[in-house]
């Protein structure tokens, strides 16, 4: 029996040594806050999910799915802000 104070993360594989575990994404937005996966972003006002193996997901209510996050990379801004430590003053 499945521990209820234990978040739900997916589902056995069938045993045929071909399938992969079915991982479940939470799908009702009053589930969210209970999935320490996912966090709201405040800055962007989006719900945010990132899995175990660190992809990360918006929600997207008007088709109510999460859509996996595509990070473009902006030469100016990504290395400014790799190069930049602690103190710097430098902001995109």
């Amino acid at each position: 029996m499945a521990d209820p104070d234990v978040p739900h993360r997916g589902s056995a594989p069938p045993n045929d040594g071909m399938s992969a575990v079915q991982v479940v994404f939470p799908q009702e937005e009053a589930d969210f806050e209970s999935d320490v996966r996912v966090s709201f972003d405040k800055l962007n006002d989006k719900w945010v999910l990132e899995d175990d193996n660190g992809k990360e997901y918006e929600w997207v209510a008007s088709i109510r799915k999460w859509i996996e996050s595509v990070r473009l990379y902006h030469p100016s801004t990504d290395m400014a802000s790799a190069l930049c430590v602690s103190d710097c003053a430098w902001s995109p």
